[in-house]
């Protein structure tokens, strides 16, 4: 019995009959026609774009490479055409010489030619022509060696009447003979830049910038005028850097009627009348000079002013001049070696001087008249020729923290119903008149003030006035001399006159001294004379080298819980028809403690007199007080004595202790005596 075959057997015949067949293929030679071949290629040649590129054959060596993903390329590997940036187009360059080797001959034919943001490059040369650029167009020499003058024979040498415009290194004058224009450059409209270029004047200023948003800016510049340098006005606006405005008729600058100004590191000298004038305008200046002018160095009239870190100087009459509804800050200027005044306000509100300098002007630091008033503050005001500050016509201004230091006169002198405060300052005088002079109806205020030096401290006549908490010292005369006035003294410390420390003289003169301090003078520490009746409230009047109190020639004024203690001479002497009321005072220590002759009066009421090295009270040569209620203990010699035609009335409290007798009369002297005086 025969076993059937595995299904699978006929496969291995058929595998081996293939294997035959093909090796006996390849090894016959192949040959085809060339008809066939080129059937082939033409095939091949529209079949190969359907078909897959075969990938690159790879060395073994490298490694194989897989893009990065497209949110982690740091540069693509191929740039669109879409996405490169536009090459930055040429500027226009445009060429002028006058001797025809460019092709324009003049600056305004190139000018007619030159498109918006067109460079005109100019060679050397005097163009006599008149500008006008009606589209942003730059005009410079061709190199750094070559000299443009732009020469006008008649108008502007320049304007401009585009959206801006830009001039460098080019000077600009109007033709000599030739009738002038308004403007040698003038701005209606746009923004101009000017840069190392030099503009000679014409009829109204150099430069002229006017109407709403024109604009000059100037850099390294020179403006010399022949009316004006610079002119601003109608709501125009210039800005000056490093730029000189010098040798105008009138003003170097002038900026009116709504127009702005900005000028840094600018000089502004040497013009026939102000260095800037600001009138119904505005101006910011930093770090400017202004020297030489024929007028003031800064005019401000109703005007706003920011001036910082200048110097104002030679000017032939004021430094600034500052009038009407001004405002603004003056901070760290100098304003010195003016032919008349450093500062001057006329009917100013609101301007400050901070920080500033006001020294060796040839008369006043400061003069504020007509109804001004301004501040100035931590300034220094010294080596001024005649007075440092001058206040009157109501002005009151306002002086904080300032030094100020008297010249040939007073060092502030306040008259003509001139007021103004002074707070914290150091008022010093050398030589003669007074550190602070009132009169004809002032009225300041000064609080914390020190004032020391000079004839007076304070010197007043017919005027009022106010000091609190001042120290008043070291002064050749009196301290304070006031004829016919009305002061307020307050907490006030009157020290080391030479001569007395407070007189009051004259009838019209009363005024007041309160909780006032009066030690070390030469003279003695309160005069009162010719018929003046001042009050003295809570004041000791201590170390005199005189008398503590003087009162003569009919003298009044009264005397309230005073303390009148350790002076060499008499506490308190009333002569000549004096009626000085003493109430509730202390006289201790002193050598005589009242003293009341040559037909003296005066009242002595409810005072303590006590510890004198002399007598207690002593009247004599016609003498004729009222003593009452006052309590007389301890002196070294009587208590009160009587003498030589001495008379009064005599009530006192308890006397006692007193080394001379409690009360002694001699040469027959018959007093009123009322009450129990005491043993004789």
């Amino acid at each position: 019995m025969r076993h059937p075959q595995p299904p699978q057997h006929w496969l291995w015949h058929v595998v081996g009959l293939c294997l035959i067949l093909g090796l006996s293929a390849a090894a016959a030679p192949k040959k085809e026609s060339s008809s066939t071949i080129e059937s082939i290629r033409a095939k091949r040649k529209t079949a190969a774009p359907a078909k897959k590129a075969s990938p690159p054959a790879r060395k073994p060596s490298t490694p194989k490479r897989t893009a990065p993903a497209a949110s982690a390329r740091k540069t693509p590997a191929r740039v669109s055409a879409s996405s490169k940036k536009p090459a930055t187009p040429a500027v226009p360059t445009l060429y002028v010489s006058p001797g025809g080797k460019d092709p324009y001959r003049t600056v305004a034919a190139a000018l007619a030619k030159a498109p918006e943001g067109a460079r005109v490059l100019v060679r050397t040369g005097v163009y006599h022509e008149s500008l006008l650029l009606t589209r942003s167009v730059e005009i410079t020499p061709a190199s750094p060696t070559d000299v443009v003058v732009i020469e006008s024979p008649r108008g502007a040498a320049l304007t401009l009447r585009a959206a801006k415009g830009a001039v460098r290194a080019v000077t600009f004058r109007m033709a000599t003979g030739a009738g002038l224009g308004d403007y040698t450059v003038e701005v209606p409209q746009g923004a101009l830049i000017v840069e190392d270029c030099t503009i000679h004047g014409a009829d109204i200023a150099a430069l002229g910038v006017f109407g709403s948003g024109s604009t000059a800016q100037l850099r390294k510049s020179e403006v010399r005028g022949k009316k004006r340098g610079l002119h601003v006005f109608g709501h125009g606006t210039a800005t000056l850097e490093e730029c000189a405005l010098l040798q105008a008729e009138e003003d170097g600058a002038l900026v009116t009627d709504a127009g702005e100004l900005t000028a840094k590191a600018c000089r502004f000298g040497r013009n026939g009348q102000n260095g800037l004038t600001i009138r119904a305008a505005k101006a910011v200046v930093d770090d400017c000079d202004f020297s030489g002018n024929g007028r003031h160095g800064i005019a401000a009239l109703k005007a706003t002013a920011s001036i910082t870190n200048c110097r104002v100087y030679d000017s032939a009459l004021d430094g600034v001049w500052v009038e009407g509804q001004s405002s603004g800050t003056f901070q760290d200027c100098d304003i010195f070696r003016s032919g008349r005044t450093g500062v001057v306000l006329h009917l100013v509100q609101e301007i400050r001087f901070v920080g500033c300098k006001l020294r060796d002007n040839k008369r006043e630091g400061i003069v504020a008249a007509s109804k001004c008033t301004g501040e100035f503050e931590r300034c220094e005001i010294t080596g001024n020729g005649t007075h440092a500050v001058v206040v009157m016509e109501e002005s009151s201004p306002t002086l904080r923290l300032c030094r100020i230091a008297g010249g040939e006169v007073d060092a502030v002198h306040i008259w003509r119903a001139g007021k103004g405060t002074f707070i914290g300052c150091e008022v010093s005088k050398t030589g003669g008149a007074a550190g602070v002079a009132l009169h004809t109806q002032a009225d300041p205020t000064f609080r914390q003030t020190r004032i020391s030096g000079g004839w007076y401290a304070v010197f007043i006549n017919t005027a009022r006035g106010v000091f609190e908490d001042c120290d008043l010292q070291d002064n050749a005369g009196p301290a304070v001399n006031v004829l016919d006035g009305a002061p307020q003294f307050t907490l006030c410390r009157v020290r080391n006159a030479r001569q007395e420390g407070v007189v009051f003289s004259r009838s019209r003169c009363t005024g007041v001294l309160d909780r006032c301090e009066i030690q070390g003078t030469g003279g003695p520490g309160l005069k009162i004379q010719d018929g003046a009746d001042p009050k003295i409230l809570n004041c000791t009047v201590t170390g005199s080298k005189v008398q503590g109190l003087h009162v003569e020639r009919n003298g009044k004024g009264t005397l309230m819980d005073c303390n009148l203690v350790r002076n060499r001479g008499v506490g308190a002497g009333l002569h000549s028809g004096s009626a000085t009321v003493l109430k509730n005072c202390r006289i201790e220590a002193n050598s005589l403690g009242v003293q009341v002759s040559h037909d003296g009066k005066g009242t002595l009421d409810g005072c303590l007199i006590t510890g004198n090295t002399g007598h207690g009270v002593e009247i004599l040569l016609g003498g004729d007080p009222v003593v009452k209620g006052c309590t007389v203990v301890n002196n070294r010699g009587a208590g009160i004595l009587v003498r030589q035609k001495g008379r009064g009335v005599l009530e006192p409290g308890p006397m006692s202790g007193n080394l001379g007798g409690n009360l002694v009369r001699q040469d027959g002297v018959q007093p009123v005596v009322r009450g129990a005086a005491g043993p004789s």
